[in-house]
Parts: C-alpha cells; sequence; structure tokens
C-alpha cells in the first residue's frame, strides 16, 4: 500500500519529480566526466579484475567523486521527493509545485548533508558486524525525511527515523526491498543520460 501511494503521489506529480531527477544527475554526470577520465575508468576496472596494482591517487579521486554524490546528490533526491509528497498530501488537488521540491532540497541542503553523512558513518561501522549495518540502514533510512518534514537533522533527524521505524520494521525492508527495484530502473535510466552526454563531453 505505501509503495502505491507514492506511486499515485509522484505519478501527478511528474513534471517537478522529472525536473528533479535532470537537476541531480545531469550535474552528476558531467562532474563524473570532467574529473574522472577515460584512463581512470580503465586503471578502475583493471584494479577491480585484479589485473593491475592498485593505484591510490585513482582511488582517492573516484572515492571523493563517490562521497560527493552519496553527501550531495543522493540528499537532494531524498530531500526533494519528500517535498513534493508532503505539499501533495497537504493539497486537495494532490499536485505540488517545483517550488515545493526546491524547498526540500537545495534549500535544506546545508542539513541534509550532514545527517546523510552521520547515516554512512552510522551504517559503514556497523557493517563491518554485518547485521548491526543492516539493522541501521534500515532504522535510520528516513532521517533524511525527517529533516525535511520536522526541520530537524543530524543526531535529531536519526532518532524521528527510528521512532517512525519502531515496531514496522520488518514492514520497512519489504518496503526497501521493493524500492531496490525501484533504483535499478532508475539506474538504468541514469545510464541512458549518462551514454547521451558521454557523447557529448569528450575523455580528458
Amino acid at each position: 500500500d505505501t509503495f502505491n501511494t507514492a506511486f499515485s503521489i509522484y505519478a501527478k506529480n511528474i513534471v517537478p519529480v522529472i525536473l528533479l531527477i535532470f537537476m541531480v544527475f545531469v550535474p552528476m554526470t558531467i562532474i563524473e566526466r570532467l574529473v574522472i577520465t577515460e584512463d581512470m575508468y580503465t586503471q578502475i576496472n583493471d584494479m577491480l579484475s585484479n589485473s593491475a596494482a592498485i593505484n591510490r591517487n585513482v582511488l582517492n579521486i573516484a572515492f571523493a567523486v563517490g562521497m560527493i554524490e552519496l553527501v550531495v546528490f543522493i540528499p537532494l533526491i531524498s530531500g526533494g521527493l519528500t517535498g513534493i509528497a508532503v505539499k501533495s498530501i497537504e493539497l486537495e488537488s494532490g499536485k505540488a509545485a517545483i517550488g515545493d521540491m526546491l524547498h526540500g532540497s537545495i534549500e535544506k541542503i546545508h542539513k541534509l548533508a550532514p545527517t546523510m553523512m552521520l547515516f554512512i558513518v552510522f551504517v559503514a561501522t556497523g557493517f563491518v558486524l554485518v547485521v548491526p549495518g543492516l539493522y541501521f540502514a534500515i532504522v535510520y533510512a528516513f532521517g533524511l525525511c525527517a529533516v525535511v518534514v520536522t526541520g530537524k537533522w543530524g543526531l535529531g533527524a536519526l532518532r524521528e527515523s527510528a521512532t517512525i521505524v519502531a515496531g514496522r520494521f520488518f514492514k520497512t525492508l519489504g518496503f526497501f526491498i521493493l524500492l531496490v527495484l525501484f533504483m535499478i530502473t532508475a539506474v538504468f535510466m541514469y545510464s541512458i543520460i549518462y551514454t547521451f552526454i558521454f557523447t557529448l563531453i569528450p575523455p580528458n
């Protein structure tokens, strides 16, 4: 039911959703394309296949780009979608404006980014023992949403997320399994956008 409700909300607000996707994925793709050269991609693939020695400079650059995507771009997506959903539920028409998407994303990035960093610390630390990492990932999964809805950030937002999930852990887990399937589709769309921009921006 939750997934169907979310789908219905975003289907009604397809224009701000599409704008949000392009607002985030296009700059992300351009940054990747300009910072990580074709030679770096080749070296990374070789290192992953154990056919080349580890190049720490290449790994550091790739890690930095990945962290920017995790700490900036992912919160922008989550915050924007939450802003759209909140306003859609409030309005009788169910249609949010582009400004509502911007309010949940760009206007709150100063709270979204540090909350995401804290989330990453908890999950990464927990995954050392595997099970705690999965637990933290589910319990604190709505931390970014809490930033937009309550205005809290950091530990305050993560505590709000834990309150939401309390007593609904396995339902939340099932929801995120469906969300992963949705994200696979989103990644496929991203690959199409990336391929298009790839043809426009020559490799360094």
